[in-house]
């Protein structure tokens, strides 16, 4: 539970601050990102231990106000940013 509430928040954050909607990539199960993309459906129970990776730099990626969930069998992180941030 405590994890899926941190999850939801880090995507509630990154909607806040991103009002552009409508990327050409979309997604609604586990992936790698490498080019902004929107969310379209809820992700639950996913048994992948990084759900969504964002692979690259300079990604936008849009939940649109939709969840990230794990089965909860594994230490999970969700959504992770593998790309250059320095």
């Amino acid at each position: 539970m405590k994890r899926m509430f941190s999850i939801f928040v880090f995507a509630i954050l990154i909607a806040s601050f991103i009002s552009i909607s409508g990327y050409s990539a979309t997604v609604s199960d586990c992936a790698v990102i490498t080019e902004d993309t929107t969310l379209t459906a809820d992700i639950v129970d996913a048994t992948d231990m990084f759900c969504i990776n964002i692979g690259t730099d300079n990604v936008v990626f849009d939940c649109q106000g939709f969840t990230v969930d794990s089965d909860d069998s594994t230490i999970a992180a969700g959504i992770r940013v593998s790309g250059d941030m320095f």
